[in-house]
């Protein structure tokens, strides 16, 4: 059975992530395939989320200015 799709949303500000995660649970009643969200505000945590759910993640919405990363 394949894994539900996913979409990776990593932000360090907790507000961007709640609002692009109300975003697209607004969308999934419209006649589309559901899709569920993974949350990180870190780099690390979503290298972590992205091994783990290699098979189902379909998008990644990256932060490009993230506190533990260099350029």
């Amino acid at each position: 059975m394949p894994a539900e799709p996913r979409i990776l949303i990593v932000d360090d500000h907790e507000l961007v992530r709640l609002g692009l995660c109300a975003l697209i649970a607004s969308h999934a009643g419209n006649g589309t395939e559901p899709i569920a969200t993974l949350e990180a505000s870190t780099l690390a945590d979503a290298m972590h989320l992205y091994a783990q759910h290699t098979d189902s993640i379909v998008l990644v919405l990256l932060d490009l200015h993230l506190p533990d990363t260099h350029g």
